[in-house]
């Protein structure tokens, strides 16, 4: 079932509680270079003896949700490669045209979109107010 927000809102009856994935996406690299850099971000919080399970998990998630979206949206740009110098090898070059969404537009329709209330896991599910996901 997909969450509604509470009727009582008056938001409507498609209503539902969500949000644009590509920051979930950005929350994870974020949260991926944090564990590489185990040390200086998570050292003094978990001490010797070092991150819980729950930490382990949310970084194999991390690790899982950005490997879907890098194989869902294949980027299928050729990577040519360049002699560079005297290299024996050939150098693989990076620079290429890519079409890109405007982010900054993204991020205007999200925050025009934006529900202002606690985290939605705060939130209890209203009786009467039940929608069933097509998934």
């Amino acid at each position: 079932m997909t969450a509604c927000w509470p009727a009582d809102w008056n938001l409507g009856d498609d209503a539902y509680l969500g949000y644009v994935d590509v920051f979930h996406q950005i929350h994870c690299l974020d949260n991926l270079r944090r564990a590489a850099h185990y040390e200086h971000y998570f050292r003094d919080l978990y001490g010797d003896e070092g991150p819980t399970n729950l930490y382990w998990w949310h970084v194999s998630h991390c690790v899982d949700t950005l490997l879907q979206n890098i194989m869902c949206n294949a980027d299928v740009s050729v990577v040519t490669y360049n002699w560079v110098g005297d290299q024996e090898n050939g150098y693989p070059d990076f620079r290429m045209n890519k079409k890109c969404r405007d982010f900054d537009k993204v991020v205007e329709w999200a925050k025009e979109h934006y529900v202002d209330s606690e985290h939605p896991r705060h939130l209890s599910r209203p009786k009467g107010n039940l929608k069933y996901s097509a998934r």
